[in-house]
């Protein structure tokens, strides 16, 4: 899909406080909600936990009614009848709280625990593809591996340090 390069480049926030610089667009993509065509310019964002977000600039021609709760939109179009999608059900977030709650709760006196989980049965990153490594190799050493912030960074990935979960152990 050809894009476009942005006349000024925009950083954006991500959900845990980093900035991310967005350069590209993908100008009047169709996105379709209940067999509803939609067009909206989709700026490319280097992040692989979101497929896509549709901001306040989709949101507002569509007429969108957000319902958190209830994890549905709704596109109230004038002339048209409404159109709802809902979210997928059953995920929960009552056993899931942000960053900043756990500090506040952590700061009161809450035992905090910090678990690392991985799947086993999936492949192993490699270094290779890491963008910060890829973008900058001189500052990588070669003779691997290297302990970093709590992982062995190595030929075959990026992994856990095990001293590091052994010092949490005792």
């Amino acid at each position: 899909m050809p894009s476009d390069s942005l006349s000024d480049h925009v950083y954006m926030s991500t959900p845990v406080g980093d900035s991310i610089l967005v350069d590209r667009v993908h100008r009047s993509c169709i996105v379709v909600i209940g067999g509803l065509e939609t067009r909206v310019d989709l700026l490319l964002l280097d992040m692989i936990d979101f497929d896509i977000i549709l901001g306040m600039d989709w949101l507002s021609p569509y007429h969108a009614i957000l319902d958190c709760h209830a994890k549905t939109v709704t596109l109230a179009l004038p002339g048209l009848p409404r159109l709802e999608w809902r979210g997928t059900p059953g995920y929960s977030t009552h056993s899931v709280i942000s960053y900043v709650m756990a500090q506040r709760m952590v700061e009161k006196g809450c035992l905090a625990y910090l678990a690392y989980v991985r799947d086993s049965s999936a492949e192993v990153p490699s270094i290779d593809f890491v963008p910060v490594v890829c973008e900058f190799p001189e500052v990588f050493p070669l003779d691997l591996p290297v302990a970093f912030l709590g992982h062995v960074v190595s030929a075959e990935g990026i992994q856990v340090d095990l001293k590091k979960i052994e010092a949490v152990r005792n």
